[in-house]
């Protein structure tokens, strides 16, 4: 018989306590259902516009650089929660207790 449950499911995440539950919650039906889980962070490109003058292109790409890698690092612990999860097939004792932050 096959799943009628959900294949995919992308849950997006900004960091706040406020995302958390929505990430625990996703983590949860994607392990119930065997689905991928895909977790998202958009953010926003610096803007020159936001600095008093020329900011040379290299400043540019730099500050973008560590606006993303800011981003990956703080996204690695979701990811490797929810796959420690997927792989127990349940939460470790404690884990995921709280939401994810």
């Amino acid at each position: 018989m096959k799943n009628s449950g959900f294949h995919k499911i992308m849950v997006a995440t900004d960091f706040s306590p406020a995302s958390g539950p929505a990430v625990l919650e996703a983590t949860k039906l994607a392990q119930k259902d065997g689905a991928e889980l895909l977790i998202a962070y958009a953010y926003e490109p610096p803007s020159p516009l936001l600095v008093d003058g020329y900011v040379a292109p290299w400043i540019y790409d730099q500050w973008d650089d560590t606006l993303r890698q800011e981003a990956e690092r703080a996204l690695a612990p979701l990811v490797e929660t929810a796959r420690r999860r997927r792989r127990a097939g349940r939460p470790a004792p404690g884990e995921l207790a709280e939401p994810l932050q």
